[in-house]
């Protein structure tokens, strides 16, 4: 995700599909992204602006996309509690977590 054009195909993409889905939670997984330019985040944070997405869970991340995330802000951290997205493991542990009984 390093090419403007790739992430607003990306970006077109993710937000056509909530548009369509109407949900209020999204998770992303992302275990095969290896990088991400600063372009990249404009795919993640257009979709956080969506007003029927209440939260963004990012799952599986590899250490370096989820050292970007950190250092720009955008999940949380051990200073930082509230920020844009919300970090799981995997797809599975973020589907758990939103599991009813």
């Amino acid at each position: 995700m390093r090419d403007l054009e790739t992430v607003n195909q990306i970006k077109e993409s993710m937000v056509t599909a909530v548009k369509e889905a109407s949900p209020t939670r999204v998770m992303i997984d992302l275990q095969h992204v290896e990088f991400i330019g600063s372009v990249g985040f404009l795919a993640f944070l257009a979709l956080r602006r969506e007003p029927s997405i209440e939260s963004v869970t990012l799952c599986g991340m590899v250490r370096n996309v989820r050292e970007l995330f950190s250092l720009c802000k955008l999940i949380p951290d051990q200073t930082m509690q509230k920020a844009p997205f919300q970090v799981a493991d995997s797809v599975e542990s973020a589907m758990s977590k939103y599991r009813v009984g």
